[in-house]
């Protein structure tokens, strides 16, 4: 199992309304499944909320 440290916080949503996503960005510093100093990226879904027809929220 790989531990992943050093977090960055979370980057703004994608997009303001409408499904998007948001990344973050970590280190491994060990484990079976990295190299220690390898990067990874963390991708989570954000901003749910359907768009209104002027792009607004609705």
């Amino acid at each position: 199992m790989a531990i992943w440290e050093q977090w960055q916080e979370w980057q703004p949503c994608s997009r303001t309304c409408g499904a998007g996503t948001r990344i973050r960005k970590g280190i491994c510093q060990s484990g079976i499944n990295c190299t220690k100093g390898e990067p990874i990226l963390d991708i989570q879904l954000c901003n749910g909320n359907s768009c209104g027809t002027s792009g607004e929220l609705s």
